[in-house]
């Protein structure tokens, strides 16, 4: 009966050992793309669905119920035209929404340094580029309720690869690979989990996966593609949001011991049904009562013609329903960049 007591409290001992040290949590992160400037709804037919005027709404809910939560946006937040009133009136948009952190995309390097730095200051949201020249973070720590996520940035060369070499030799991109497992050394002991922000495409992030160890999840951007199951490679999930606002990503990491040891991923929907941010509506009005009908009008011949086509249907209309309802101004401008030192 002695020799009995002794192996009940190693038993004990050993089964409050193994409860103590298996202390499970789940870390939500939520993420963004390729918002392309989209502050409201398209009221598209095919497209019934919100934008960031639902997605602020449903984040803040989405925090309320689950405070192990961080939100992330991998680039192209602003207009591919660079559209100064819609661009700037989205910065504030984000400015409102609780980002934990944000990777430039293209359509944030291509714009002029100076424009690019001011809608930085007024999202007031930490910006991590890894292999970006001249971004303000290679690399971030995110504590969330002592869960420390590593966040790194990367843009490949294939997003530019369609922009003028004048604008394509402004931008300056280290090797991603070299530079993600560069950063990694760094990180290796300070971190339970580490994302990846890319703005290369879901192809070069499925390629990325299987080279480099150590990354628990990619969030990707670029491509827009919406990754409704997102895979697993190499151990790390990969997942992407769509396009234009209509979709957020929601990816549940299980961590034990500093260790994530489960994950999963899916996309929800911006439905139509779904409730609008006073704050952002207000925005939508702004810019609806500041903006016309704008178009891209690329090269100064195409620019021209979009003008003269638009200001023969304003005539049109104007004599078939009247100079009182049709009063619009058609105005076309264009951009010429001109040599400098030298004669033209």
């Amino acid at each position: 009966m002695g020799q009995k007591k002794p192996i009940l409290l190693t038993l004990l001992t050993a089964i409050l050992s193994t409860v103590a040290l298996s202390q499970e949590t789940t870390l939500y992160i939520l993420h963004t793309n390729n918002t392309n400037g989209a502050l409201e709804n398209c009221y598209c037919p095919d497209h019934p669905f919100g934008a960031v005027e639902k997605r602020s709404l449903y984040v803040d809910d989405f925090i309320t119920e689950n405070s192990n939560t961080i939100l992330l946006d991998a680039g192209d937040i602003f207009t591919l035209t660079h559209q100064s009133l819609k661009d700037s009136l989205m910065a504030v948009a984000y400015s409102k929404l609780p980002y934990d952190g944000i990777l430039l995309g293209d359509q944030e390097m291509t714009l002029e340094p100076q424009l690019r730095g001011k809608y930085i200051e007024m999202m007031g949201i930490p910006v991590v580029g890894s292999n970006i020249e001249g971004a303000p973070n290679s690399s971030m720590i995110i504590n969330r309720n002592g869960i420390n996520i590593a966040v790194l940035g990367i843009m490949d060369s294939y997003a530019i690869r369609y922009y003028p070499e004048s604008i394509r030799e402004t931008i300056e991109l280290e090797d991603p690979v070299e530079y993600v497992k560069k950063e990694l050394k760094k990180l290796k002991d300070k971190a339970d989990v580490v994302v990846l922000l890319t703005h290369q495409g879901a192809d070069l992030d499925y390629e990325l996966a299987k080279s480099i160890d150590g990354i628990d999840v990619i969030i990707g951007g670029h491509s827009q593609s919406n990754l409704e199951s997102p895979e697993t490679v190499n151990g790390t999930l990969i997942t992407q949001s769509g396009k234009e606002g209509y979709y957020i990503g929601v990816i549940e990491l299980t961590i034990d011991r500093g260790e994530v040891v489960d994950r999963r991923g899916r996309i929800d929907t911006m439905k139509f049904e779904m409730p609008d941010d006073p704050e952002i509506m207000k925005l939508i009005e702004e810019y609806e009562k500041k903006s016309g009908i704008e178009t891209t009008t690329g090269p100064l011949g195409q620019g021209l013609s979009n003008a003269v086509g638009m200001a023969i249907a304003e005539e049109i209309m104007k004599k078939k329903f009247g100079s009182s309802l049709i009063n619009h101004k058609t105005v076309s401008y264009t951009h010429l960049t001109l040599p400098t030192n030298r004669e033209v």
